[in-house]
């Protein structure tokens, strides 16, 4: 029962946040002399807010976005599991964050893009726009599926509720502010989300250290430990049991290959170009990548130090105790 209250505590702070930005954007659109409709088909107000975000609020939207429960428990297992080196997205995200600042959104920004696929519009036509912008519509569908999926679960295991009925309440509490506030709105609610997240790992993180299934972090054995892992990550590739531990050097493509997928792959999302878009300059723009790039790597940054504790922790014991 108390799990279940905070959980609906949360989501109306949420929907508070969100509501309470959706009344000033209705207010300033009747101030302007515009009509409910009329300001709900203005792209600038409502998927940009007219240009009108602060480099602080928009990448900490743009850090929310990227940072989500499966991002963190994806990134801390692949540490233990496979090692620090291949988890690349550790430090290749930043990079493109920091690379889409840099180079893709003062460019866009300085054009007036809405979208992402505007300057292939304008070069390829109507017709070619269209079909470049399939690819961007399924990566958005299948993103938006699993981060959906991720929440339902994790609400599911807090409230030992049912996936599907979390998983039709998180979107519900979405649309509903989104429909509603725009991406101000949007970016309001990434930022409640973003402060909850954080103090919730860096509240969590002193007590699972503290915990008698945890061994000493800082001893000699500790500090041997994790440069031992980092060798044989570098050692050996992911799945060394299956594989039967094929030297890094032999495999050294497939980590260019992810390198490159999570570096350069960023860049085309529209979620990405969207903050960029809706920064007030394009230097302001080049801020918000900025910014948030040191963002995720800080978070990623805390999820090392979740897999350095999980690799300090005697899971045998822990399972004797759950048994």
């Amino acid at each position: 029962a108390d799990e279940m209250l905070l959980v609906v505590a949360l989501a109306c702070v949420v929907l508070a946040g969100g509501f309470f930005r959706c009344a000033g954007r209705l207010y300033e659109a009747s101030g302007d002399g515009l009509s409910s409709d009329d300001e709900q088909l203005c792209p600038a107000r409502f998927y940009l807010t007219e240009h009108g975000l602060s480099v602080t609020v928009a990448a900490c939207s743009l850090a929310a976005t990227y940072t989500s429960a499966g991002m963190v428990n994806g990134m801390a297992e692949t540490m233990v599991t496979e090692g620090l080196v291949w988890s690349v997205g550790t430090f290749a995200w930043p990079a493109s964050l920091a690379l889409s600042g840099l180079a893709v959104a003062p460019r866009l920004r300085r054009r007036g893009c809405v979208t992402v696929i505007d300057p292939l519009q304008d070069v390829a036509g109507e017709r070619l726009g269209a079909l470049y912008a399939l690819p961007v519509l399924l990566s958005m569908v299948f993103w938006a599926g699993s981060i959906l999926s991720s929440l339902a679960s994790t609400a599911a295991v807090i409230v030992g509720g049912r996936r599907a009925l979390c998983a039709f309440g998180s979107v519900a509490v979405a649309l509903s502010y989104t429909l509603f506030g725009g991406l101000r709105a949007v970016a309001l609610t990434d930022v409640c989300q973003l402060i909850v997240f954080c103090v919730g790992l860096l509240a969590v993180l002193p007590v699972c250290a503290a915990s008698p299934f945890v061994r000493p972090l800082l001893d000699a054995d500790g500090a041997e430990a994790a440069l031992g892992s980092f060798e044989r990550s570098v050692a050996h590739v992911p799945y060394e049991t299956a594989t039967g531990g094929v030297a890094f050097a032999d495999l050294r493509g497939e980590w260019v290959d992810r390198a490159f997928t999570c570096l350069y792959g960023q860049c085309s999302h529209q979620i990405v170009a969207q903050r960029f878009l809706a920064a007030r300059s394009p230097a302001a723009a080049r801020r918000v990548g900025m910014w948030a790039s040191a963002c995720h790597l800080g978070l990623g940054l805390l999820c090392a130090a979740f897999a350095y504790v999980a690799t300090r922790t005697d899971w045998a014991l822990v399972g004797g105790q759950a048994a």
